[in-house]
């Protein structure tokens, strides 16, 4: 393990703030890795300087543990300018309580966006809950990317061969690869 003074500085910040952070949220490195979608030995790695903190890293680890990524890393700051931050004023389980978060994501120039307009004789397809665009039933802005460019997305945008709209799947009930022209990962959801 290397000596405290020997690490570099975003790793030095990063330890302390992640001890901080472990006591008052009372996780441990396993509970982390599994909300950040890591291993446990990759945290480790970072908090040990055995794998360098990329900004990518730093963001997504500034975002578990509610802090800037500054504080973590204050070279960062030039590789910022495409990053976004969003104020999250409630978290979903129990929006009686205010809470107090930035969360910052890493904005994506190969992304693009979809306008959707709502349709009032839109209806869900089947029990797969397939939503075809012209039939979205809110009008919103639809943030989409690469499918290389995004791990594990949530839902994703297809147009089938013979088609020209979208279509809406979610990662397990999309259909065969020979049936679909495109595909792209959804990235965000704005509702207009």
């Amino acid at each position: 393990m290397n000596k405290p003074s020997s690490l570099p500085i975003a790793v030095q910040n990063l330890r302390k703030i992640w001890d901080t952070k472990r006591l008052e949220m009372q996780f441990t490195q396993v509970q982390a890795a599994k909300d950040l979608n890591w291993t446990q030995g990759a945290i480790s790695h970072y908090l040990n300087a055995q794998t360098e903190l990329n900004p990518a890293a730093i963001i997504k680890l500034a975002n578990f543990l509610d802090v800037d990524p500054i504080d973590i890393d204050p070279s960062i700051e030039k590789d910022l300018p495409n990053v976004q931050s969003y104020k999250v004023a409630f978290d979903a389980s129990d929006v009686t309580k205010r809470v107090k978060k930035t969360h910052y994501s890493k904005f994506d120039p190969d992304s693009e966006w979809v306008s959707i307009k709502k349709s009032n004789s839109g209806k869900v397809e089947g029990t797969n809950k397939v939503l075809l665009a012209p039939a979205w039933p809110y009008e919103c802005m639809i943030q989409l990317c690469k499918p290389t460019a995004l791990k594990n997305p949530k839902m994703w945008a297809v147009r089938l061969k013979q088609e020209k709209h979208l279509r809406f799947y979610y990662p397990q009930d999309l259909p065969p690869v020979g049936n679909i022209q495109t595909k792209w990962a959804v990235v965000n959801v704005l509702y207009v």
